[in-house]
């Protein structure tokens, strides 16, 4: 396995459904890698990725590949914690606010407690969560 700072992540072309993207790294290495869309958000310029590198050959040429070590092959990319957290709080929000309005329909809240009602939800919720020994959204 190595580790670089990648330099360069360009698309470089499309067959069969595949996408190709030419990566190069700040210590030379570079190579193809294969993506299933024409979007890729494992090798980012300016940020140092762990990949492995391999050779294969093919009508007396040879192509050198990209790609991600076994740990990280089958699984997921490593998330960012702060915006997982975000996503959190916001399908929350969008919960609370689902029951809110269902309340509202049964004209059991009125229109303008709508905010109100709603974050009574969220801050139950979170209670809940803390009580739970888990973090708090």
């Amino acid at each position: 396995m190595k580790k670089s700072k990648v330099i360069t992540a360009k698309l470089d072309g499309e067959r069969n459904g595949k996408y190709y993207f030419l990566i190069e790294f700040e210590n030379g290495d570079r190579g193809k890698y294969s993506h299933d869309k024409n979007e890729q958000d494992i090798f980012i310029v300016g940020q140092e990725a762990e990949y492995l590198i391999t050779n294969t050959e093919s009508n007396g040429k040879t192509y050198t590949w990209i790609n991600l070590p076994k740990k990280a092959a089958g699984g997921f990319p490593k998330k960012d914690m702060a915006f997982e957290k975000h996503k959190q709080q916001l399908i929350i929000a969008q919960s609370c606010l689902d029951r809110t309005v269902e309340l509202i329909i049964a004209e059991k809240v009125d229109l303008k407690d709508l905010k109100t009602c709603t974050d009574k939800f969220m801050t139950y919720v979170n209670e809940l969560a803390k009580k739970h020994n888990e973090q708090s959204i």
